[in-house]
């Protein structure tokens, strides 16, 4: 388990669109049937790595999910280069 308190997300490509909207979500088990939310945010449309602070510190866990809600651009296609 490790304790999540930011997340950083970057779209190097320069021929797709980037994500928008996202949610993190984490446990400590998995399967499980419930996730907890530890946070949504709203990204830029930018090629730079980009940080997003949990509002909730210090959550421990062992999985995380991400939900892509939404993205930028009309591209068909959307990439994500850096998860961290």
């Amino acid at each position: 388990p490790i304790y999540i308190d930011t997340v950083v997300l970057a779209n190097l490509e320069h021929r797709s669109s980037s994500v928008r909207k996202f949610q993190v979500l984490g446990s400590m088990i998995y399967p499980c049937k419930q996730w907890a939310l530890l946070g949504e945010f709203e990204a830029n449309d930018t090629r730079f790595e980009q940080e997003f602070v949990l509002p909730q510190f210090n959550f421990l866990a062992k999985f995380l999910k991400f939900r892509f809600l939404s993205h930028f651009g009309i591209e068909h296609y959307w990439s994500l280069s850096i998860i961290r």
